[in-house]
């Protein structure tokens, strides 16, 4: 598995990750079977968030292993300080971890949100004082609006984003990815196959990977994406 540096981080993730979200909605022994098995294919950087069920106490199966990884984990809203306290203080447990890589404000598009997030009151003090206790490292911000966070990353505290970004829906490459590289800002994407679209053979997508070595649509769908430098 090839792996790259995550911007500031300089952590070397694999160019493959695993969205956790999809693990919510299957039994626990074969959602374990799923992890150990990008585990053991190469996969070190696992992505996940409070909101995405039963998806963290799924990967805290994985914890004799934990020196292998990199986890991700989010602060879903509202993003008060109190709450992401209780927020990091419940992922640490059901991740049977005492240290997470990346906390990440989860799904944040407007100025207002950001705003009381990032103040003295918001979220990202909790984050703040979790990497003074050394159990968060990084922090991170997500949205689905590449735009926006191409804006407001100038000056941040930010190590890494994570945006959409495929061949359908391609704006991060407008808004975002010279302006992350510019600063170091580490880049990983959601939507690589836009929500399953682009490894479905319609007559839709016919047209994107014309003149491509064609493995499967999925292969072609990701190797548009490592075409860019994102991580």
């Amino acid at each position: 598995m090839q792996k790259r540096r995550l911007g500031r981080t300089g952590l070397w993730v694999s160019i493959m990750g695993f969205g956790a979200a999809v693990i919510r909605s299957i039994p626990r022994v074969e959602a374990e079977k799923v992890l150990v098995r990008a585990l053991d294919s190469g996969v070190n950087y696992f992505d996940t968030a409070p909101s995405y069920g039963d998806s963290e106490a799924k990967i805290g199966a994985l914890s004799k292993r934990r020196d292998e990884f990199y986890i991700a984990t989010k602060i879903d809203p509202p993003f008060t300080r109190h709450e992401a306290e209780a927020s990091i203080a419940q992922s640490l447990r059901r991740l049977k971890t005492d240290r997470i890589d990346l906390v990440q404000l989860h799904g944040i598009g407007d100025d207002e949100t950001l705003t009381a997030a990032t103040g003295p009151d918001g979220a990202m003090a909790a984050i703040k004082a979790a990497q003074a206790r050394g159990v968060v490292d990084y922090v991170g911000i997500t949205s689905h609006d590449p735009a926006f966070l191409g804006r407001v990353i100038a000056g941040s505290a930010f190590d890494m984003v994570l945006a959409p970004f495929n061949a359908l829906y391609r704006d991060a490459a407008t808004h975002l990815f010279d302006r992350a590289k510019t600063r170091d800002i580490g880049v990983a994407v959601m939507k690589p196959f836009a929500c399953g679209t682009l490894a479905k053979s319609i007559p839709e997508t016919a047209h994107l990977f014309k003149g491509k070595d064609v493995v499967t649509l999925a292969t072609n769908a990701l190797r548009f994406i490592l075409d860019y430098d994102v991580a």
